[in-house]
């Protein structure tokens, strides 16, 4: 382009042929103001058609934002706080009928099957407990049975004493030489033997009780020693000796006393059971013998920590990974549920301890209990509930 005067432009422009040589040449003239005005036509039309794409833009992003992305938003943060809540009762609000509210709606239904779902778990659980409950009760009264003979024994000899007392006093009474003084030691010897009765009738049926799932700080010393109760004078009737090295000022543990005692009893009960099954095949210079133990072990967490060493015959060891499971017994048809440590396993580890077999062999069997202190482990929440 060149301008020819002060108010003409000329453009010109070759045209070539096929094989690129020039064979023409165009010439234009127009008048200035005429090429101006086309400038600033393609200026305006160039600056509206931003304005038009800035505006469109703003448009979509505000459609998109209002239907789209709030939407989404909202969708999110109500599945978050169902989620949150773990409350499979709660729906979503559908305020749509767009693809949104679809997805809205198939939530509510998966919600819906969720919901069923959780009752019909929450109700087999329930289901579960109470049968566990009755696992338990029906180990404990099996033991009961087992130690009947025991305990009859135990109640017989205060029985003796009163009925002989008895007889002494009646028959002093019949030969008119009944004075009450110098009667104060039959007098004591009665009393003593009626409150010996009483304890062992008052702890048996506290043992006999269904346990309450409500923990309290438990004395592991005096737990172990109320196993002896009901168990003592069998043991020294079938002449097994019993050695017990007590820690002095041991904390307290977390659990309940009475399922304590039933796990502390069932262990005693095996080992008896072993040592009688070792004697049978000993001559009579077979001396049966266990020793319990009970130390405070510091760390982290602090714990308590129960031994029970007896000299029977030891474990098989094709049977040491089977003995916690339900339903096993190494015993005799008819000796044994097969329950006693299963219940006692899950006993201990509901109280967040250990029960584990250290060693056995020909020479005997050592168990160990690890039990946290409550110094240890948080206070549980009271459970009112039966198990």
């Amino acid at each position: 382009v060149t301008p020819i005067d002060e108010e003409t432009l000329q453009a010109r422009a070759a045209i070539a042929d096929m094989a690129g040589h020039p064979v023409a040449e165009i010439s234009v003239k127009a008048p200035r103001h005429v090429v101006a005005q086309g400038h600033r036509t393609i200026r305006y039309f160039l600056f509206w058609q931003s304005v038009s794409g800035v505006l469109v833009t703003l448009m979509a992003i505000v459609f998109v934002r209002r239907v789209i992305l709030t939407p989404i938003t909202n969708l999110n943060n109500q599945v978050t706080a169902i989620a949150a809540n773990s409350s499979f009762s709660e729906r979503l609000k559908i305020t749509s009928t767009d693809e949104i509210g679809e997805m809205s709606r198939a939530i509510n239904q998966m919600l819906t099957a969720l919901e069923a779902a959780n009752d019909r778990q929450m109700a087999a659980f329930e289901e579960l407990k109470q049968t566990q409950a009755q696992l338990v009760q029906s180990a404990k009264l099996a033991s009961i049975g087992e130690l009947a003979a025991g305990v009859a024994h135990e109640l017989n000899q205060p029985l003796m004493v009163i009925r002989g007392t008895g007889q002494m006093l009646e028959r002093a009474r019949t030969d008119g030489r009944l004075v009450m003084g110098g009667r104060e030691g039959q007098r004591d010897l009665i009393e003593r033997n009626t409150k010996r009765m009483m304890n062992i009738i008052d702890h048996l049926r506290a043992f006999s009780r269904r346990s309450s799932r409500e923990r309290t700080r438990v004395d592991v010393n005096k737990t172990l020693k109320s196993c002896f109760l009901l168990i003592g004078e069998q043991l020294r009737v079938q002449n097994v000796g019993v050695e017990m090295e007590l820690a002095d000022e041991l904390p307290r543990v977390w659990g309940d006393e009475n399922q304590l005692e039933q796990v502390l009893l069932n262990l005693i009960t095996n080992a008896r059971d072993a040592i009688k099954t070792k004697a049978a095949s000993y001559d009579e210079h077979y001396g049966g013998s266990m020793r319990l133990s009970t130390r405070h072990r510091m760390g982290s967490p602090e714990l308590v920590e129960i031994r029970l060493r007896d000299n029977g015959g030891g474990i098989a060891e094709d049977k040491l990974d089977w003995i916690f499971d339900p339903f096993f017994t190494t015993k005799d048809v008819g000796k044994g549920t097969g329950l006693g440590l299963s219940i006692s396993y899950g006993i201990i580890r509901e109280y967040q301890g250990d029960l584990r077999v250290e060693d056995t062999g020909p020479d005997g069997t050592t168990f160990v209990i690890e039990l946290p202190t409550d110094s240890g482990l948080e206070a549980p929440a009271s459970v009112v509930e039966d198990i």
